[in-house]
């Protein structure tokens, strides 16, 4: 799933940067506000069906791990965060401020 993610949010990257250009910035909120709405709608039923299955999930696949369940479960609550961080990215590069992405807290 994340590899999907990536591959399209950064296909997104010239919509994206072609806002900015043009300086359209209430466009380039809306669109991350849909995106953001977009991955959420769409994770969140994937990762609700995961959560259930876990077990079989791990048993199936990964029969050394069935042990790990609630560790895996806790893992899956962070892919929404992954995907949110792949999102953002996109849209900070598309604006050209790649200082912010290599800027320390």
């Amino acid at each position: 799933m994340l590899a999907l993610g990536a591959a399209l949010f950064v296909s997104s990257l010239p919509t994206i940067a072609q806002l900015a250009a043009r300086h359209e910035f209430g466009q380039l909120k809306l669109a991350y506000r849909k995106t953001v709405l977009r991955v959420l709608l769409g994770l969140s039923p994937m990762l609700a069906v995961a959560w259930y299955l876990a077990a079989w999930l791990l048993a199936k696949f990964a029969p050394a791990f069935t042990a790990a369940l609630w560790p895996f479960r806790i893992l899956m609550l962070g892919t929404f965060f992954m995907f949110m961080n792949q999102l953002s990215s996109a849209f900070i590069m598309a604006l050209g401020k790649f200082r912010i992405i290599m800027a320390w807290p």
